[in-house]
């Protein structure tokens, strides 16, 4: 099932079948866990019998406590592993249209409205900057704004009622500007954006919004609707039909530029906007826009800046459960002294004969010890194989970071703690004066 499952995600399509990724990993998990079960059980015909091969089979005197050593260390791995790749990141992808800048390189706000249409030459022309050449190749989209709360992750409250914004969708479909983790049954997959355009209806408007947003701040799914009042005091019921991959509009609700002229007429100029600028006169287009527009209060921001702002509270929250999963396993790994303990009282007359057929205490340590290490290193193997199968998409995709190094000092912690566990019960054992088990035999 699981290798079923890989081969169908990676044929259709790696970026979408992220869910299908980690049940492949999860049934990995399952199954590798089950195959371990049944081969340490297995029989040995073998006529020589060395140290190794009797670490296996004492492996199978108690099936069900080695396979919860496996089990414990195996899922405590692919928790911590699966958690950390989920770091979202945008490093090498914010120049890209389909990347969460859009492709745009700021995004300004101002504090007055901006009445006249920076692309347009009259509009240039009104604001005096028909001569600068500087403006050449540099791309504008104003959007129109209507005050709300603050739904973006920044904000930990329950929103009702986020600022809408008015977009040309025609200029984004254009571009094919932004990417989708979800849409409405009824949306064009392949143009999108156009679905704004559309009316459902007398006072019913469709809108996009990030995905997280809608989930999270909003406590909303696909086809939810969120009611406001229009200026004439009807009431105007938006429509949720697409989640947006995480992007510089976390905390907006999207809507077409002629549904918001058509219910909120007053306002008539944009106070936000994206500038695409090439990338050689960046630093020039910042500073003009500085000057030109202090009146207008302008504050300018990387579109880089603004996602990472987002990306950094999502972050740190995978870090934290990061960080308690590894110290959750590495405390769970307690059990694995105990289930040990527990197996050793059990065995005290096997060990005590060992003793008196000339086993020296050192030949029982190392046995017993192998016999476990064997199981730590199947457990973690097992986990580590699985979260990379799960975590094949992020592995692969330019807008995640997986701190590898981080990881691989909790996966490490995990296994010295379990090899201290392994050792004391060992030695607790062998100190005591194990020959008088075999007094009443």
């Amino acid at each position: 099932g699981s290798i079923s499952l890989l081969i169908y995600s990676v044929l259709t399509s790696v970026d979408k079948n992220a869910a299908l990724f980690l049940a492949s990993g999860g049934l990995f998990l399952v199954g590798c866990i089950t195959l371990t079960y049944i081969l340490i059980g297995g029989k040995h015909n073998s006529k020589e019998i060395s140290y190794r091969k009797l670490a296996f089979i004492n492996a199978s005197r108690n099936k069900l406590r080695s396979i919860t050593i496996v089990i414990l260390i195996s899922l405590g791995v692919f928790v911590v592993v699966i958690t950390g790749a989920n770091k979202n990141t945008f490093l090498g992808s914010e120049i890209e249209y389909n990347s969460g800048t859009g492709g745009y390189t700021y995004w300004a706000e101002t504090s007055i409205p901006l009445t006249y249409k920076l692309n347009s030459i009259n509009g240039k022309d009104k604001l005096g900057f028909s001569n600068d050449s500087v403006l050449n190749n540099v791309n504008f989209a104003q959007f129109l704004s209507l005050n709300g709360d603050d739904a973006s992750c920044l904000n930990l409250n329950h929103i009702a009622n986020p600022r809408i914004l008015g977009v040309n969708p025609d200029e984004f479909d254009k571009r094919k500007s932004f990417s989708f983790e979800n849409l409405a049954e009824n949306v064009d997959k392949t143009n999108p954006w156009i679905e704004l355009n559309k009316s459902y209806g007398e006072n019913v408007i469709p809108a996009f919004a990030d995905q997280t947003v809608i989930t999270w701040g909003l406590l909303k799914k696909l086809g939810d609707t969120l009611n406001y009042v229009t200026e004439a005091g009807k009431k105007l019921k938006i429509v949720l039909v697409g989640g947006l991959s995480s992007s510089i509009f976390q905390g907006n609700i999207i809507i077409s530029e002629k549904h918001f002229k058509e219910n909120f007429p007053s306002i008539g100029g944009s106070k936000i906007m994206l500038v695409d600028v090439p990338e050689y006169k960046r630093t020039a287009v910042n500073e003009f826009l500085n000057i030109n527009f202090k009146d207008y209060g302008i504050d300018i921001t990387k579109t880089t800046d603004r996602l990472s702002q987002f990306n950094s509270i999502t972050n740190t929250y995978l870090s934290v459960f990061m960080i308690l999963g590894g110290l959750g396993v590495i405390i769970g790994t307690i059990g694995i002294g105990v289930i040990l303990f527990r197996n050793l009282l059990d065995r005290k007359q096997e060990i005590a004969m060992m003793v008196a057929l000339g086993f020296t205490k050192k030949n029982i340590f190392s046995l017993i010890f192998k016999e476990n290490i064997y199981l730590i290193i199947i457990g973690i193997t097992i986990g580590i194989v699985s979260s990379f199968i799960g975590i094949l998409p992020s592995l692969i995709s330019i807008s995640y970071n997986m701190s590898f190094t981080f990881v691989f000092i909790l996966v490490i912690l995990i296994f010295t703690n379990a090899l201290i566990w392994i050792y004391f019960p060992i030695k607790n054992v062998l100190n005591k004066n194990i020959i008088g088990s075999l007094r009443n035999e």
